[in-house]
């Protein structure tokens, strides 16, 4: 079951879409957080997250982010776009168990 949730082919851009329909009045619980943030965990797999967070950050500033946290994103990206398949295969299930440790955690 857990397989058919992923949907890889949705884009970092979707997400960011479908976050800017959350109407600005809506409470800003932790529940809300946590419920937002299992529904984006859901829609795509760790290393696509990953790979879109990393690929967009490099050419947006991301508020609040100094400089040396912009540039250890680059570093990081180009780790990333450096490794081969089975050392991304390696990383997307590192990744993967990470998600399900939040998810976890934010069901608890």
């Amino acid at each position: 079951g857990d397989a058919a949730i992923f949907h890889p082919s949705i884009r970092g851009s979707d997400i960011y879409e479908k976050i800017k329909t959350i109407p600005e009045s809506a409470p800003k619980s932790l529940e809300k957080k946590s419920e937002s943030t299992i529904d984006v965990l859901k829609t795509q797999t760790p290393i696509s997250l990953v790979r879109n967070f990393i690929a967009e950050g490099t050419n947006i500033i991301i508020f609040g982010e100094n400089h040396t946290k912009s540039s250890q994103r680059t570093a990081i990206k180009n780790i990333i776009d450096s490794l081969k398949e089975n050392e991304i295969d390696y990383l997307a299930l590192e990744l993967d168990v990470i998600k399900q440790n939040t998810i976890n955690a934010l069901l608890d």
